[in-house]
């Protein structure tokens, strides 16, 4: 069973969002930064959850697709996200997770990317083909950012900071590392090996996958374009695609501005 909570949010607007019921134990938050992979990590735990009943709550996707910036997200969604149980995903923004006890508690999945690869690609999903919600704050937002990416080259882009929060929310992820019930996940580990990382998502999960159900759904997910197109939410899947678009002052930029990938994540430096 389900029980949908109808928020109100800014602008007397409502958004509706769906709770299964909760499974014993703790809650379970996935946290995957932009462009580190998020829609494929997402879209594979939707997949393991229609298998297995896993009670998933896609929160941010819920909440963004309704027009809501995360500063305008009511209290009322912190409140039911305490509930034990549940998996709680979609999460690109850290944002106020930390004050959750049921984020304290639980288990915590994070998705990680090199940053210069995070860069170029989130220009170009930002620039050409990153879905747009239908209304609110948040339309407003993403069509402004749209324009301003359309208007710049790629080097320009990131040389005047339009790239930084997104890194910058990455990087504190490493808070998180060596923690207790924390699972990292980098992208350059698992793009060209998706049959074992299913089988680790639904381990850290806690879910029991047979290994035939494991091995379609890795299939259905493994796309890999020939060759690059910037049109396409799947642009290109190649790690180190950076070498071959960033100038090294764009280099040298990212890797001054945040230090954190490459002292805390194993990144290598260039510069």
């Amino acid at each position: 069973m389900t029980t949908t909570h109808t928020l109100t949010c800014p602008g007397d607007t409502t958004v509706s969002i769906d709770f299964p019921d909760p499974r014993p134990g703790p809650a379970t938050f996935v946290v995957a930064g932009h462009k580190t992979g998020s829609v494929l990590l997402n879209r594979i735990i939707d997949d393991l959850a229609a298998l297995t009943g896993l009670p998933v709550v896609r929160v941010e996707e819920v909440l963004w697709r309704g027009g809501l910036k995360i500063k305008d997200w009511p209290q009322q969604i912190f409140d039911l996200m305490e509930q034990p149980g549940l998996v709680y995903t979609s999460f690109r923004d850290l944002q106020r997770l930390g004050e959750l006890t049921s984020f304290q508690t639980g288990r915590r999945i994070f998705m990680i990317r090199d940053p210069r690869d995070v860069a170029v690609s989130y220009f170009f999903s930002m620039s050409k083909s990153h879905v747009i919600p239908e209304g609110g704050a948040a339309r407003e937002d993403m069509l402004r950012m749209r324009d301003a990416a359309a208007q710049s080259d790629l080097d320009s882009f990131i040389q005047r900071g339009m790239a930084n929060n997104v890194l910058r929310n990455i990087q504190s992820f490493a808070q998180y590392l060596g923690t207790p019930d924390t699972v990292f996940y980098k992208y350059e580990d698992i793009i060209f090996a998706k049959e074992p990382w299913v089988a680790q998502i639904a381990a850290d999960l806690g879910i029991s996958v047979p290994q035939d159900d494991i091995a379609r759904i890795a299939r259905r997910h493994d796309i890999i374009p020939e060759q690059e197109n910037p049109n396409a939410h799947i642009r290109s899947v190649k790690p180190g695609g950076w070498r071959e678009k960033l100038s090294p002052q764009s280099v040298a930029f990212i890797e001054e501005k945040f230090p954190l990938f490459f002292e805390k994540y194993g990144y290598g430096r260039e510069s």
